[in-house]
């Protein structure tokens, strides 16, 4: 199966889930993954954020567990708005658009187009409802490309 961009963005989520269960199980530790760039599809930057560990007392993840979250998401926006040119993502989509219809006659010819599963998870089981939950609780934003103030 051929994967777009899009669809390359969208399975993020699930990945920095896994890699972060991993690294608590590693070391007890909770973390939160950013990411941000971008989609060539849409022409708008995204942002991502990922989270694992919850509080004692409520049993919230961290953008719940803390007041200043919208200041939190806000400050990496603008970070991800920073490291790119005002027309990055504009014109990455113009781009993507015009070879979309050429890279797929190629790819989808192309004896190498599967693309490689997951990692599994370590109890060896192919999936669990609360990883399911987990990746549903992935925040992902778009935004319009404006250069950062």
């Amino acid at each position: 199966m051929i994967l777009t961009a899009s669809r390359r963005i969208d399975k993020l989520p699930a990945t920095g889930q896994y890699v972060l269960d991993q690294f608590k199980a590693q070391t007890t530790w909770v973390g939160s993954l950013f990411m941000g760039g971008p989609n060539p599809e849409t022409g708008k930057l995204t942002t991502l954020t990922v989270h694992t560990g919850k509080t004692l007392n409520l049993n919230n993840e961290f953008p719940k567990a803390t007041a200043l979250w919208k200041d939190v998401e806000s400050a990496w926006e603008r970070y991800v708005t920073a490291c790119f040119a005002p027309d990055t993502a504009e014109k990455l989509h113009e781009a993507y658009h015009k070879l979309t219809p050429e890279a797929d006659r190629l790819i989808s010819s192309s004896p190498s187009t599967t693309s490689s599963p997951s990692p599994p998870p370590p109890d060896g089981s192919a999936s669990n409802s609360s990883n399911a939950k987990k990746r549903k609780r992935a925040k992902r934003k778009e935004s319009p490309t404006s250069p950062s103030p």
